[in-house]
């Protein structure tokens, strides 16, 4: 595809970006013939950092597009992803509830901390409850609907279809990075938690030409259930923003190392 034709949605700039790419001289002497590069998405910010605020860029232009004042999102009770969305949430002026799995510590340390320093409110659910979590923020949604005040809600990780973006827009960087660098790379490797960077690779890889393939290590489910979540994540991208791009577009299938 045209990198012309591709037609953006709202975003938001939030991450400090481009992030530097970085060769592993030393450590790729220990393999014969491999060399190592890595992507430096830990520099996307301070408080911030990481692969979360790339898919918080569409996620939260979406929410203000869309006229909201909060955000309502998921996580553990040391959510990398919570506590993005709450002080990007307090740096943009607005509102966040955070429904997170576990119980509520004695004291708040870490990210939870963070979390209420930036103002989040939070509802804990035991990993029982925990299911119902999408039920509940329908219920949170309307609560706030009858006090005027419109929710947006984020999916785990802000892997969803909007979300996907953040890691389409990174495969145009990464293209940039392999001009500059004069290099090609024959495989990209991931981490995959909740499906959007995976995702959001697989995508990007497509629409801008990629040859290397996407390979991801699961850090939690299995292979199956990430071949199903993310072939979900991509039809209704597909759906939501009219393109036609599917497995057969993508050569590389959504790989799993277990």
């Amino acid at each position: 595809m045209n990198e012309k034709s591709i037609e953006w949605p709202p975003r938001i700039e939030l991450a400090r970006l481009p992030t530097p790419i970085t060769q592993l001289e030393r450590f790729s002497k220990r393999f014969d013939g491999l060399n190592l590069w890595v992507k430096r998405d830990e520099l996307t910010g301070l408080e911030v950092s990481g692969n979360k605020i790339r898919k918080l860029e569409f996620s939260i232009a979406q929410a203000l597009a869309d006229g909201c004042d909060t955000l309502i999102t998921f996580g553990g009770v040391q959510s990398n992803h919570c506590r993005s969305t709450a002080i990007l949430g307090a740096r943009l002026g607005l509102k966040v509830h955070l429904i997170l799995r576990g119980n509520k510590p004695l004291m708040a340390d870490g990210n939870l901390l963070l979390d209420y320093l930036a103002g989040a409110e939070v509802t804990y659910l035991s990993v029982d409850e925990f299911n119902g979590h999408e039920e509940l923020a329908k219920e949170i949604q309307q609560q706030l609907a009858q006090r005027d005040s419109k929710a947006f809600v984020i999916p785990i990780g802000a892997s969803d279809e909007i979300g996907l973006w953040g890691y389409i827009a990174a495969c145009q960087e990464l293209k940039q990075d392999f001009s500059r660098l004069g290099f090609t790379p024959d495989y990209i490797v991931t981490a995959t938690g909740s499906g959007g960077t995976q995702g959001g690779l697989i995508l990007g890889k497509a629409l801008f030409d990629l040859s290397c393939d996407i390979v991801s290590f699961n850090v939690c489910d299995d292979e199956q259930y990430f071949k199903d979540k993310i072939t979900s994540d991509i039809n209704k991208w597909n759906e939501r923003y009219g393109y036609n791009v599917n497995q057969k577009s993508c050569p590389s299938q959504p790989l799993m190392v277990t």
